[in-house]
């Protein structure tokens, strides 16, 4: 050390002596106001000296390049899932937009119906789905619900009533099922653990839609319903027609 750095050392503590002690809050509060203060002072930077978690020592610098590098990997991290939700938003609606098409082409209840379940199970690839539609539903229905596990008429009370608090408001549900509520929807023996639920509604309750998971994790309540949805709503109306109460 030369003598005037000496010299400008003592002043600083002679100085140092005679004010007030200056705090670690004050310095990091007075850096963070002065972001650049170690740009003209490159001999300061380079002793500092961080503890690391090994045991040895790192310069601030090598730790903030350590700090912008776990930076950059979180930030690929969650460009990588938006582009993988992006791509599974892309397949939802192309599926969703060719089963509304073959629904709406559908010449009768029957038909579509079967175009339903053939859709849920072959291109969505559900575990289990159930179609439920409430009293007041044409013979032809009658007909089918005997042959299929998939479609039923049921009275609307009885539905509520075994499904509880589950149909509330023509809200959309998903999540774990109890077992009562899983057999009531997709019969006994199902395996199904978690569901999604969607009332059919159109100027009036028609029926439930219900789209099963073995997992019981698949579907979960903070889920969001956006497909399921418009599905819902174009199958309401198809519905509709096919029904003998007015």
């Amino acid at each position: 050390m030369t003598d005037e750095a000496i010299i400008q050392r003592a002043e600083l503590t002679e100085n140092s002596n005679n004010t007030a002690e200056i705090t670690e809050d004050q310095v990091a509060l007075y850096l963070q106001d002065n972001s650049d203060f170690f740009l003209n002072r490159e001999n300061i930077l380079l002793t500092l000296k961080l503890p690391h978690q090994s045991g040895g020592a790192v310069s601030l610098v090598e730790r903030q390049v350590s700090i912008l590098r776990d930076r950059n990997i979180d930030l690929r991290n969650r460009y990588g899932q938006l582009i993988e939700t992006a791509t599974d938003n892309d397949r939802l609606f192309e599926l969703t937009n060719n089963l509304v098409l073959t629904l709406m082409e559908a010449g009768s209840l029957v038909t579509l119906i079967k175009q339903l379940q053939h859709s849920l199970e072959q291109d969505f690839k559900v575990d289990r789905a159930s179609l439920i539609l409430f009293d007041g539903t044409t013979q032809d229905l009658d007909d089918h619900s005997n042959n299929s596990s998939f479609a039923r008429v049921e009275i609307g009370e009885d539905a509520r009533l075994a499904l509880a608090g589950l149909l509330q408001d023509q809200q959309n549900v998903c999540g774990p099922l109890r077992e009562k509520e899983a057999n009531y929807l997709f019969g006994a023996n199902n395996n199904i653990s978690s569901a999604a639920i969607i009332p059919l509604y159109f100027k009036g309750d028609l029926g439930i839609l219900a789209v099963g998971s073995n997992d019981i994790n698949h579907f979960q309540s903070d889920m969001g319903t956006l497909f399921i949805s418009h599905v819902s709503k174009v199958l309401s109306r198809l519905i509709r027609p096919y029904l003998i109460t007015p």
